[in-house]
């Protein structure tokens, strides 16, 4: 238990201090984050936020894989859209959250009976150093500044929640912290899957700074701990259950690389991780990481990491705090950074939690260091001025690592000039440009890409697209699109591109059983709905047609052309509901040359050629040089002509 003066008032103000201190620091530092564009995987984001944006309340809380922080972003999307400042706002909001719960956590876990005898006097300001370390280290941008990894700073919070919930229970002995505990688990467990670790460091802590005994834990907390193993069979259960969905997530695993492989090379990612920690210089947000060649570097790295997880077993019954902390960074990099063999070997994201052993044990190690060293008097000076220096520092460079976030073009240069030899960084650039329609620029980086990965389907598209747009290179764009497709029958993007390709071609049928492939993957392409039906009239499919103009003014009944189109199909079948049609097109787009044509066909048909005749010279008035239209007034006149 804490010491019977914690709740004094004197202790509140200094609490409200360091507390105070992380905010005004985290904001200050963070400020320049605001201004950050989506980017990358945020693109992914915000297609599915949309949806959910759109979608009835209980799809929002639909078991699914992340499904917490998924929901996070369908709010950011419902309240403020595209505009950035709101995710922003909310990731900082988060992080700092979590920064003012590791810092109580911290500063109860010096006042445990393991360490207070040692550090109970100096608590407060060894927890608000090693929270703001934590929080102002530069490592921790990608999980915030980038705003898609919100699904890892959330979980870290949850993760900090679920025992900072359990040592109140303990404290207070009130069952209500317990239910939290479990609750900001279960909350965690649904944002990424890492949380998994929770449990296992939450017992880990228990045993070490909570209970004196395993039998005085199992005594007080049995219950507590079966409902962890309760609702661990229940993940198990529902991550079998929804194998499919991440069956389906081509990016997830590495099926080149085997299970032990990806251990190996891990050694030499974790040590750069280590040294990211002390000298944070050559952040990557995509390093593109090869597996090593190297093998004689690469058994060295590994025999490091094994003497490190040595010492940590070693250090579970020889010095249980130096083995918890140990833990925690193994057990918490374990997911992503043992066995599974995730397609990317290096994410800086994936050190948010387990950076705070190596925040912990420098500003302890610190600590340790100015009392054995400095003279009485001068410690609280020397300690203020270093820390100081190390977080003002760390905050700095905080800053200069956001400005790299400012839009794509900055990230991915960023990511190019750091890993040449990594094609995501060309292939993200070259994207740039292309939806700058700044072509030229664009076949540069999509030729560079092309060269280094010429078998991923993402590469072979982008690079099909420019040759068919810049260099109308068809024979070479379409080998490009069918091997992208060999590469990943379902990528929804590739089927509509090649779709489009086909269909500017004329190849009607075949666009056509590309375009409902990528309809069938994703029906939120740009106009696809529009595109398949214009296809279908082409074909002279009208029922078809009609279906998809139907979906598409379900979607957006303001759609101009859409009206057009579905007028076209149901002349003759239904005049009435064609010229109605033909003429919501005109209202909604009075500059739509060809709804002011078609409904003046009808109208001749009709034999009303005071319509036609006023619909034509309106088409007429907005394109003056559109002979189709000048031949039909022409003929419209004539025939008034000669009715007169």
């Amino acid at each position: 238990m804490p010491p019977s003066h914690v709740n004094s008032p004197p202790l509140y103000r200094v609490h409200g201090f360091w507390i105070a201190l992380i905010v005004l620091l985290g904001v200050i530092f963070y400020a320049n984050s605001f201004r950050g564009e989506f980017v990358f995987d945020d693109e992914m984001m915000i297609t599915h936020s949309k949806g959910l944006a759109k979608a009835p309340l209980q799809e929002w809380f639909r078991p699914s894989p992340r499904v917490v922080g998924a929901a996070t972003f369908g709010l950011n999307y419902k309240l403020g859209g595209l505009n950035t400042f709101g995710y922003h706002l909310l990731n900082l909001v988060i992080h700092i959250s979590a920064a003012i719960v590791l810092y109580w956590l911290t500063w109860r876990t010096f006042q445990s009976p393991r360490l207070a005898e040692r550090y109970a006097a100096a608590a407060i300001p060894l927890a608000g150093v090693i929270a703001l370390v934590w929080a102002l280290h530069p490592l921790q941008t990608q999980s915030v500044t980038y705003i898609v990894q919100r699904y890892e700073s959330l979980m870290g919070l949850f993760f900090l929640l679920t025992i900072a919930c359990l040592v109140r229970g303990a404290d207070s002995g009130k069952s209500i912290w317990y239910v939290a505990s479990l609750g900001c688990c279960m909350l965690g467990m649904g944002t990424k899957e890492v949380m998994a670790a929770a449990p296992i460091m939450a017992l880990w802590y228990d045993r070490v700074f909570l209970s004196e005994s395993w039998r005085e834990l199992r005594r007080k907390r049995w219950a507590y701990y079966a409902v962890y193993l309760l609702a661990f069979a229940a993940l198990i259960f529902f991550i079998a259950s929804q194998w499919h969905w991440i069956a389906k997530r081509g990016t997830l695993f590495n099926e080149h690389l085997s299970p032990l492989a990806y251990a190996m090379n891990q050694g030499p990612v974790i040590l750069h991780y280590i040294r990211l920690a002390f000298w944070p210089q050559g952040q990557n947000l995509d390093y593109g990481w090869r597996p090593s060649e190297d093998y004689a570097a690469l058994y060295a790295a590994d025999l490091v990491i094994l003497i490190l997880l040595a010492l940590t077993i070693w250090a579970i019954w020889k010095a249980p705090v130096l083995g918890f902390l140990g833990g925690w960074f193994f057990v918490i990099l374990a997911p992503s950074s043992s066995f599974a063999p995730i397609i990317d070997l290096a994410f800086e994201h994936r050190m948010y939690l387990p950076l705070l052993t190596l925040a912990a044990l420098t500003v302890v190690g610190g600590y340790e260091l100015i009392v054995r060293l400095a003279k009485p008097l001068q410690r609280v000076t020397v300690a203020g001025v270093l820390s100081a220096v190390v977080i003002l520092s760390l905050g700095a460079t905080t800053m200069l690592r956001n400005e790299v976030y400012d839009t794509p073009l900055s990230l991915w240069t960023d990511v190019m000039h750091k890993a040449p030899h990594h094609w995501r960084s060309y292939l993200n650039i070259g994207n740039y440009y292309a939806q700058r329609k700044e072509f030229a620029k664009a076949l540069s980086y999509f030729t560079k890409a092309y060269e280094l990965h010429p078998s991923d389907h993402r590469v072979l598209s982008n690079y099909a697209s420019i040759l068919e747009t810049l260099k109308q290179d068809y024979p070479l764009a379409e080998t490009c699109y069918q091997r992208a497709l060999i590469d990943n029958p379902e990528a929804g993007l590739v089927r509509y591109n090649y779709g489009a390709f086909l269909n500017k071609l004329g190849r009607y049928a075949e666009a056509k059983v590309q375009l409902e492939q990528a309809y069938k993957i994703n029906d939120q392409f740009p106009r696809i709905r529009v595109t398949l039906a214009a296809i279908d009239i082409h074909l002279g499919d009208k029922e078809d047609a009609k279906k998809y103009l139907l979906r598409q003014l379900n979607v957006n009944p303001r759609d101009p052309i859409a009206h057009n189109m579905l007028g076209v199909c149901l002349t003759k079948e239904d005049d009435e509901q064609a010229a109605l049609h033909f003429l919501t097109a005109i209202q909604l787009d009075p500059q739509s040359v060809e709804a002011h044509n078609n409904v003046a066909d009808l109208f001749v048909r009709l034999g009303r050629y005071d319509l036609a005749q006023a619909h034509l010279k309106a088409a007429l008035a907005v394109d003056p040089q559109n002979s189709t239209v000048r031949r039909n007034l022409a003929a419209v006149e004539q025939a008034i002509a000669a009715s007169e």
